[in-house]
């Protein structure tokens, strides 16, 4: 029992020792990553507001969407606030309950 326990504790070691195989990082997945920008947040606390951008290999192009936290709710995830594919959304304010950018 105890060799069996041995040995399987380690084979798991050896399996977690090893590294992963990875392939190395390209232009094309450093141009693809989004990039968060213009961080702020509401007066009350409550929100989180920032400009990310996506870049669109095939159109050649990126392009900043708002996004939106509710700081307030616990396990809250991040929700688009606006995403329009022709108008780039960039370094949002907010004053009272509005965002402008």
């Amino acid at each position: 029992m105890k060799k069996t326990l041995a040995a399987s504790l380690l084979a798991l070691a050896l399996t977690l020792a090893a590294p992963a195989a990875a392939r190395q990082l390209t232009i094309d997945d450093v141009t693809t990553l989004s990039r968060i920008g213009a961080p702020t947040v509401s007066a009350d606390g409550r929100w989180l507001v920032w400009a990310q951008r996506e870049t669109d290999l095939a159109a050649n192009r990126g392009r900043y969407d708002l996004w939106k936290l509710d700081l307030a709710r616990k396990g809250a995830r991040p929700e688009p606030l606006l995403a329009e594919p022709e108008v780039n959304e960039n370094a949002p304010q907010i004053v009272g309950s509005t965002v402008y950018f």
